[in-house]
Protein backbone atom coordinates (compact mmCIF):
# COMPACT_ATOMS: atom_id res chain seq x y z
CA UNK A 1 0.00 0.00 0.00
CA UNK A 2 2.84 2.38 0.86
CA UNK A 3 4.33 1.86 -2.64
CA UNK A 4 0.99 2.67 -4.32
CA UNK A 5 0.78 5.94 -2.41
CA UNK A 6 4.40 6.75 -3.31
CA UNK A 7 3.81 6.07 -7.03
CA UNK A 8 0.62 8.16 -6.92
CA UNK A 9 2.47 11.09 -5.35
CA UNK A 10 5.34 10.82 -7.82
CA UNK A 11 2.86 10.81 -10.71
CA UNK A 12 0.98 13.75 -9.25
CA UNK A 13 4.18 15.73 -8.87
CA UNK A 14 5.12 15.20 -12.50
CA UNK A 15 1.80 16.61 -13.74
CA UNK A 16 3.06 20.11 -14.68
CA UNK A 17 2.98 21.14 -11.03
CA UNK A 18 6.45 21.63 -9.72
CA UNK A 19 8.27 23.15 -6.82
CA UNK A 20 11.23 24.76 -8.54
CA UNK A 21 11.61 27.40 -5.84
CA UNK A 22 10.63 30.14 -8.31
CA UNK A 23 8.17 32.73 -7.02
CA UNK A 24 4.50 32.00 -7.69
CA UNK A 25 2.44 34.59 -9.55
CA UNK A 26 -1.15 34.52 -8.26
CA UNK A 27 -2.19 37.27 -10.67
CA UNK A 28 -4.46 40.20 -9.92
CA UNK A 29 -7.13 38.62 -7.71
CA UNK A 30 -9.16 41.86 -7.92
CA UNK A 31 -9.35 41.76 -11.73
CA UNK A 32 -11.23 39.48 -14.11
CA UNK A 33 -10.26 35.82 -14.43
CA UNK A 34 -9.74 36.30 -18.19
CA UNK A 35 -8.72 39.88 -19.10
CA UNK A 36 -10.44 40.77 -22.35
CA UNK A 37 -9.20 43.85 -24.19
CA UNK A 38 -8.28 44.53 -27.80
CA UNK A 39 -4.63 43.65 -28.36
CA UNK A 40 -4.31 41.20 -25.45
CA UNK A 41 -2.14 38.29 -26.57
CA UNK A 42 -1.32 34.79 -25.30
CA UNK A 43 1.26 32.46 -26.89
CA UNK A 44 1.05 28.71 -26.25
CA UNK A 45 3.03 25.53 -26.80
CA UNK A 46 0.68 22.66 -27.59
CA UNK A 47 1.86 19.07 -27.10
CA UNK A 48 -0.14 16.21 -28.59
CA UNK A 49 -0.18 12.69 -27.12
CA UNK A 50 -1.55 9.50 -28.69
CA UNK A 51 -3.97 7.16 -26.92
CA UNK A 52 -1.01 5.35 -25.31
CA UNK A 53 0.39 8.58 -23.83
CA UNK A 54 3.33 9.04 -26.21
CA UNK A 55 4.00 12.61 -27.40
CA UNK A 56 3.86 12.72 -31.19
CA UNK A 57 3.70 16.41 -32.09
CA UNK A 58 4.40 19.89 -30.72
CA UNK A 59 3.01 23.08 -32.22
CA UNK A 60 2.84 26.74 -31.24
CA UNK A 61 -0.09 29.11 -31.40
CA UNK A 62 -0.75 32.74 -30.53
CA UNK A 63 -4.18 34.05 -29.59
CA UNK A 64 -4.68 37.79 -30.02
CA UNK A 65 -7.93 39.63 -29.38
CA UNK A 66 -8.53 41.61 -32.57
CA UNK A 67 -12.32 41.91 -32.63
CA UNK A 68 -14.81 43.50 -30.27
CA UNK A 69 -18.56 43.68 -30.78
CA UNK A 70 -21.62 44.74 -28.79
CA UNK A 71 -24.42 42.25 -28.13
CA UNK A 72 -27.31 43.15 -25.84
CA UNK A 73 -25.36 46.20 -24.55
CA UNK A 74 -22.37 44.04 -23.50
CA UNK A 75 -18.85 44.05 -24.95
CA UNK A 76 -17.84 40.69 -26.45
CA UNK A 77 -14.36 39.77 -27.70
CA UNK A 78 -13.52 37.14 -30.31
CA UNK A 79 -11.49 34.21 -28.93
CA UNK A 80 -10.83 31.84 -31.77
CA UNK A 81 -10.25 28.56 -29.93
CA UNK A 82 -12.94 27.43 -30.23
CA UNK A 83 -14.51 30.17 -32.32
CA UNK A 84 -16.32 31.95 -29.55
CA UNK A 85 -16.99 35.35 -28.13
CA UNK A 86 -16.02 35.94 -24.50
CA UNK A 87 -17.15 38.74 -22.20
CA UNK A 88 -16.10 39.86 -18.72
CA UNK A 89 -19.39 40.31 -16.88
CA UNK A 90 -20.61 40.02 -13.31
CA UNK A 91 -19.83 36.53 -12.05
CA UNK A 92 -16.87 35.84 -14.36
CA UNK A 93 -16.17 35.23 -18.03
CA UNK A 94 -19.18 34.52 -20.22
CA UNK A 95 -19.22 32.53 -23.47
CA UNK A 96 -21.12 32.65 -26.77
CA UNK A 97 -20.35 30.21 -29.57
CA UNK A 98 -20.30 31.52 -33.13
CA UNK A 99 -22.83 29.70 -35.31
CA UNK A 100 -23.31 30.76 -38.94
CA UNK A 101 -24.91 34.22 -38.86
CA UNK A 102 -26.11 34.15 -35.28
CA UNK A 103 -24.51 33.66 -31.89
CA UNK A 104 -25.72 31.12 -29.37
CA UNK A 105 -27.20 31.91 -26.00
CA UNK A 106 -24.71 33.41 -23.53
CA UNK A 107 -23.60 31.34 -20.58
CA UNK A 108 -21.25 31.76 -17.63
CA UNK A 109 -18.13 29.72 -18.39
CA UNK A 110 -15.34 30.66 -15.96
CA UNK A 111 -17.12 31.63 -12.75
CA UNK A 112 -15.03 34.08 -10.74
CA UNK A 113 -14.91 34.41 -7.89
CA UNK A 114 -16.17 30.93 -7.05
CA UNK A 115 -15.86 28.52 -4.14
CA UNK A 116 -13.89 25.30 -4.48
CA UNK A 117 -16.33 22.48 -5.20
CA UNK A 118 -18.92 24.83 -6.71
CA UNK A 119 -20.51 23.67 -9.99
CA UNK A 120 -22.66 25.49 -12.56
CA UNK A 121 -24.31 24.62 -15.87
CA UNK A 122 -23.80 26.72 -18.96
CA UNK A 123 -25.16 26.57 -22.52
CA UNK A 124 -22.44 25.33 -24.84
CA UNK A 125 -22.41 25.13 -28.60
CA UNK A 126 -25.85 25.21 -30.16
CA UNK A 127 -27.82 22.55 -28.34
CA UNK A 128 -25.90 21.21 -25.37
CA UNK A 129 -25.12 22.21 -21.82
CA UNK A 130 -21.88 21.71 -19.92
CA UNK A 131 -21.33 21.65 -16.19
CA UNK A 132 -18.10 23.15 -14.87
CA UNK A 133 -16.66 22.71 -11.39
CA UNK A 134 -14.00 24.78 -9.66
CA UNK A 135 -11.66 22.14 -8.20
CA UNK A 136 -8.95 24.47 -6.81
CA UNK A 137 -8.34 28.16 -6.23
CA UNK A 138 -4.58 27.96 -5.65
CA UNK A 139 -3.00 25.08 -7.61
CA UNK A 140 0.56 25.89 -8.62
CA UNK A 141 1.55 25.10 -12.21
CA UNK A 142 4.84 25.81 -13.95
CA UNK A 143 4.80 26.57 -17.68
CA UNK A 144 7.37 28.26 -19.94
CA UNK A 145 5.89 31.69 -19.08
CA UNK A 146 6.46 31.19 -15.33
CA UNK A 147 5.07 29.69 -12.17
CA UNK A 148 1.45 30.53 -11.41
CA UNK A 149 -1.18 30.02 -8.70
CA UNK A 150 -4.29 28.97 -10.61
CA UNK A 151 -8.00 28.52 -10.45
CA UNK A 152 -8.68 25.04 -11.87
CA UNK A 153 -11.88 24.35 -13.79
CA UNK A 154 -12.99 20.77 -14.55
CA UNK A 155 -15.39 20.35 -17.47
CA UNK A 156 -17.99 17.58 -17.04
CA UNK A 157 -18.47 14.73 -19.52
CA UNK A 158 -14.77 15.06 -20.31
CA UNK A 159 -11.53 14.86 -18.43
CA UNK A 160 -10.74 18.39 -19.66
CA UNK A 161 -9.19 20.68 -17.10
CA UNK A 162 -8.22 24.34 -17.49
CA UNK A 163 -5.94 26.44 -15.27
CA UNK A 164 -6.56 30.20 -15.21
CA UNK A 165 -4.89 33.04 -13.33
CA UNK A 166 -6.91 36.17 -12.50
CA UNK A 167 -5.71 39.10 -14.59
CA UNK A 168 -3.73 36.80 -16.92
CA UNK A 169 -6.18 34.20 -18.25
CA UNK A 170 -5.58 30.65 -19.48
CA UNK A 171 -2.08 29.39 -18.57
CA UNK A 172 -2.46 25.60 -18.86
CA UNK A 173 -5.02 23.10 -20.08
CA UNK A 174 -5.37 19.39 -20.70
CA UNK A 175 -7.96 18.37 -23.27
CA UNK A 176 -9.00 14.80 -24.02
CA UNK A 177 -10.79 14.48 -27.37
CA UNK A 178 -12.20 11.04 -28.06
CA UNK A 179 -11.64 8.77 -31.03
CA UNK A 180 -14.11 6.25 -32.53
CA UNK A 181 -12.56 3.38 -30.54
CA UNK A 182 -13.69 5.09 -27.33
CA UNK A 183 -10.12 5.86 -26.29
CA UNK A 184 -8.89 9.39 -25.81
CA UNK A 185 -5.82 11.22 -26.89
CA UNK A 186 -4.56 14.24 -25.01
CA UNK A 187 -3.29 17.63 -25.87
CA UNK A 188 -1.66 19.97 -23.41
CA UNK A 189 -1.58 23.74 -23.88
CA UNK A 190 1.09 25.68 -21.93
CA UNK A 191 1.48 29.45 -21.84
CA UNK A 192 4.87 30.57 -23.21
CA UNK A 193 4.30 34.36 -23.08
CA UNK A 194 1.53 36.89 -22.73
CA UNK A 195 0.76 40.60 -22.97
CA UNK A 196 -2.45 41.84 -21.33
CA UNK A 197 -3.83 45.31 -20.59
Amino acid sequence: MRWRVLFFLIGLGSWACTDSGSPVDFGDRSGPIFPLKLGNKWAYRISYYDTLGAKFQVSYDTMTILTRTMVENQEWYLWRDPDAYLSDQPGGTWYRNIRTDTMSQAGLFYKYPASVGESWATPYMMYSTLTLTLTSANSVVEVPAGRFGCYVYQIERTQNVEFLVPGIGLVYSELYPGVPSGKHYKYVRELTSYSVN
